[in-house]
This record gives C-alpha cells, structure tokens and sequence, in this order.
C-alpha cells in the first residue's frame, strides 16, 4: 500500500456544528493520497455520529475514540492521532476551523519541491458571529531556509512569535520522519500545549519553507470552544516560560530572543489580570498581589511593578487592557512607561 502523503489529524470535542464544514474544505477526491484521522475526545454532542455518517462515503477516513477516563485535550487527542497515522507529512487541523478551496494540492506541490521539516503558511482570524475577517497573519516574504544556521533559527523563532503564530500547529504541516527522528510530541497540560510543540520543533529544525499565502481559516469567539472558557491557566504558562527559557538559553544574550521573552511575560501577566478581574471585579489588584507567582514574574517587569502599587498606573493599565485586549501590543508597554516617566518626575 502506498504511505499517503497527508495525515490530516483533527481532534473531535463537540465540534458537531462545524465539522462538516471542515471535512468538506479537505476531502477533494482528487486528492487520494491522504487519510483523515478523526479523533474523537468523547464528545456528548453528535460530532461522532456525523464522523462515521462521513467515514461511510469516504475510505481515506479513520476513527479512533479515545477512552472515557482519558483527560480530555486536543494535545492529548494529537498524539494519539499521529501514532496512528502513516503520512509522509502530518497535518493537525481544527475540527471547528476551515481551509481554502484547493489549498493541499498546493501545500502538496509546495513540500514535494523541496520536502522541508516544517513548512509554514499564513492565516486570517475570522469573528464566529458574522464570519468577518478580524485579522489575518503570514510570515513574508517567501522563504526557504536550509541548513539553518543560529542567526536564522533566531529569526525563525522570533517571527513565528510576533506573527501570533507560535502558539498554533494548524498554520503548519510537519515531516513524520522529522517529528519521529526528534522524538517531538504535545506535553499533557492544560494549554500552551501547541507553543510547547512549536518551540521545541523550531529549535531542532533544519529546514524550513515560509509561503505567505492565507489557506487557513481560524473561527475565533465560538460559544464552547476551550479559549472562550475564563479559567486560570497561570500555572501552565509559567511552565511554558520556564521551557522557553530553558530551550532558548543559548541565545540568552540575543536581544530579540530577550525581547521575546519579556513579551511572552507580559502577555502570560495579561491573561491573568483578566481572569482576576473577571472573577474580582471589585477588587482585582488586590487579589493579584496576593498572588505569590505573579508577583515572582512581574518582578523582572518594572512596569508590572508599578501598575501592581500605583493607583494612577492602574487606571491607565485598565484604560490600555480594554482598547488592546486580545494581542500583546507595543502600545501598552510604551504608554505605561511614559506615564512611570511622568510620575517619577512630578513626585520629585
């Protein structure tokens, strides 16, 4: 039997609204080489009874079901989907998100040039209420990058981060003989499971091909979905930092690598002040200095420092959180420190 060239790996968790949709942008019949591997995270809605309805007209699919004493998550739901497959190249979609018309046989034609470990393609954020496009990221220009040297595995890393990027797989289609060679799976936490992933892939990397090209669309502020849901995942992303410092301390002395570092903390703070609010709003920066490890990573963050003890600060935090809230932005961080500027100079 011939090894297909694509192991599409989706993740099932009841995504029953949404993932006819995504099978119809992959199942071009033309495209015979593939196999789809459903993996179903014991969904309670009827994403398993519209999969087999699929796998009946379709036998490029596979279904496997995870146990129901498993814990739940997609990293979990991937790792058991790439033990099963057989492609060449692997590919883990969204089962609530989309491809364009046409974009494997081009994916296709694109690896085949020059068979990279990862290639990695652009993609549009599109709102889960009226399907409008609400933002769209692409690392350019088109690139390949072969026998990477540490000036570009830097450059890599470093884009794919500030591209929004890092934190996402389904932007990406991965060697099997790469992955299996470098022994590269998903950790078993909660979150962050993808940047995991991508971090330690892109730190083992030996070639890469960039196209900036937007093929996948990400439907974001879906009522049920996992980053929808206010929870602390604090602990998590402090495991998170301390993996990408561990795997970035040889390049601790480069400055977009120390950069990047400072913006990885920042937005791990972020997140927790707005779980905090969400769940103190009368007094959420009281709580938040009563916590013991946010104050442990602020600390190196002089401006976290002072929005945590000044009133004035705070307020413009607040002000900046709402009108940025979604993406780390140079804006809040430049605002904060003119405004530190301005008090320490007036207090004198």
């Amino acid at each position: 039997m011939q090894q297909p060239c694509f192991s599409i790996i989706i993740p099932v968790y009841n995504v029953g609204k949404y993932i006819q949709r995504a099978y119809n942008s992959i199942q071009k019949k033309s495209l015979m080489q593939i196999e789809i591997i459903f993996v179903n995270d014991n969904s309670s809605d009827d994403s398993l009874k519209i999969i087999e309805g699929l796998s009946k007209n379709d036998s490029r699919i596979r279904i496997v079901n995870r146990n129901q004493t498993d814990v739940h998550g997609a990293g979990i739901s991937r790792n058991i989907g790439f033990r099963e497959s057989k492609g060449k190249y692997i590919y883990f979609m969204d089962g609530d998100d989309y491809l364009d018309d046409n974009a494997l046989p081009l994916l296709e034609n694109k690896l085949e040039e020059i068979n990279p470990d990862i290639l990695i393609f652009g993609f549009r954020s599109l709102s889960g209420v009226d399907n409008r496009v609400t933002y769209s990221s692409s690392q350019s220009p088109n690139s390949d990058f072969i026998n990477i040297n540490e000036e570009e595995r830097v450059n890599i890393i470093t884009d794919t981060y500030f591209n929004n990027s890092l934190y996402v797989v389904w932007n990406k289609i991965y060697s099997r003989d790469f992955l299996v060679r470098n022994n590269i799976e998903f950790p078993n936490t909660r979150t962050a499971q993808d940047a995991f992933f991508n971090l330690i892939a892109l730190s083992k990397v030996n070639k890469v091909r960039i196209i900036c090209n937007h093929f996948y669309n990400y439907v974001s502020d879906r009522k049920g979905s996992n980053q929808n849901i206010c929870k602390s995942k604090f602990a998590d992303e402090q495991l998170l930092i301390n993996e990408v410092e561990n795997i970035l301390h040889a390049y601790k002395n480069n400055m977009s690598i120390n950069k990047l570092l400072m913006f990885e903390k920042i937005r791990i703070l972020k997140t927790e002040v707005n779980f905090t609010t969400a769940k103190n709003p009368m007094q959420p920066w009281t709580a938040l200095r009563n916590k013991t490890e946010f104050k442990e990573m602020s600390s190196g963050l002089s401006i976290y420092q002072s929005v945590l003890y000044d009133k004035t600060m705070k307020s413009l935090f607040n002000v900046l959180f709402l009108k940025y809230p979604s993406n780390v932005n140079f804006k809040i961080i430049k605002y904060l420190r003119i405004l530190k500027t301005v008090l320490s100079v007036s207090k004198k």
